[in-house]
Formats: structure tokens, sequence, C-alpha cells
């Protein structure tokens, strides 16, 4: 599949879609909406996994949230890792791959992916009008 092609499909992909992936020159930025986390909080909306789909696995992924409240704050952790730990299996709390905290006035929060493996992810929101747990995969298609 050529870089165009790829684009392009995710351009139509996005028309169904609040969270917005932006690919340019080896450099991801994407967007996760407040409606989006809201769906996973209440379970009424979405909340499918987040792919983000990268062509090498050293392109930069920049994963941007939004504000929920006076603080924000979003944990990233390894899937397995997050599901003993939410099964009582783990005796300790897992420590975040990535985390990012910022109060009202200091901008988004926003996690630095760049480096991670390809695999699945969960992903922590916590402020106190939004908050939500989703899963985030993180995939290589190289030419």
């Amino acid at each position: 599949m050529t870089r165009i092609t790829f684009i392009t499909i995710l351009s139509a992909l996005n028309l169904f879609s609040q969270n917005e992936q932006i690919t340019t020159n080896e450099k991801i930025t994407f967007q996760v909406e407040a409606d989006y986390i809201e769906g996973c909080e209440t379970g009424k909306g979405d909340c499918s996994p987040i792919i983000i789909t990268r062509q090498n696995s050293s392109d930069s992924i920049i994963l941007n949230l939004p504000i929920g409240g006076t603080q924000s704050d979003v944990f990233l952790y390894d899937a397995v890792v997050f599901k003993k730990w939410m099964k009582g299996k783990l005796k300790v709390d897992p420590t975040p791959l990535r985390n990012d905290q910022k109060f009202m006035g200091q901008g988004n929060p926003q996690l630095d992916l760049t480096g991670l493996a390809d695999g699945k992810y969960k992903m922590h929101f916590l402020s106190c009008g939004l908050g939500g747990i989703f899963e985030l995969i993180i995939r290589t298609e190289e030419d």
C-alpha cells in the first residue's frame, strides 16, 4: 500500500470518527476528543480502541488529549500489566510507561509515544470533569 493510499484511507476513516490521526513526514499527531473519553467513562458512546499506524518504528507519535477540568492527568500502561492490576493480581500499582499532568491554563495534556513497541496499551485519563480508560494500539506498516 503506498503512502498516498494509506493517508487517503485514513482521511476517509476520520470522517466517521472525531478522533483524528494526522501523518506528515514521519510525524504523527493524534487528537483524542472529549466525547470519546466520555463514551469510555459512561459506556454510552464509542470506546473502540484507538489505533495509531506508523510507517516506521522510529516515527514520532504525539497524542493530544483534551482538558477535562481544573487538573487533567493521563497515564499510559502496558495492557497486560494493567489487566493484572485491575484483577488484583499485582501487589503494587503499576508504573506508567508515560504520563502527563496539566492544570487549567497550562495547555492540553500530551504524551510522546515515540519509541514504544508495537502492541496494546491502556490509557487512563483523570480529571474533575472527565475521565475514562481506553485501549490504544500502536502498529507499524512498513512499505
